[in-house]
């Protein structure tokens, strides 16, 4: 976020006044302008496409250590709680179950004479 904001003040202020107040070094803030998304977010959009499949063909019922187990399955190496991770990041979560409905004031039942 500090780098977009340099980036989008560049021709107003030096970048290296910029990295002084922000507190970063002008270093970084050139990587970055080179490859803004770090090497392990591109490998979590690429896990989190592979995740998606996973979790659609499951009928979104899979949590994070069963979709882990198809990915190992699949020759993936990552962890169950980077699945987990991007799972929660990405929004995706489970359906278990289902809702019982429970009727509270129905009416009594009459015992039948014999």
């Amino acid at each position: 976020m500090k780098y977009a904001f340099i980036r989008d003040h560049q021709r107003e202020f030096s970048v290296a006044a910029m990295s002084r107040v922000l507190k970063i070094h002008r270093s970084g803030f050139y990587v970055w302008l080179k490859q803004p998304s770090s090497a392990r977010a591109i490998e979590d959009e690429r896990l989190l496409k592979l995740i998606r499949e996973f979790y659609i063909a499951s009928g979104a019922t899979y949590v994070s250590p069963w979709i882990h187990r198809d990915l190992l399955e699949a020759g993936e190496s990552c962890s169950v709680h980077r699945v987990a991770k991007i799972m929660r990041r990405s929004g995706l979560r489970a359906q278990i179950g289902y809702q019982r409905r429970y009727i509270k004031n129905g009416k009594p039942s009459c015992p039948l004479p014999r």
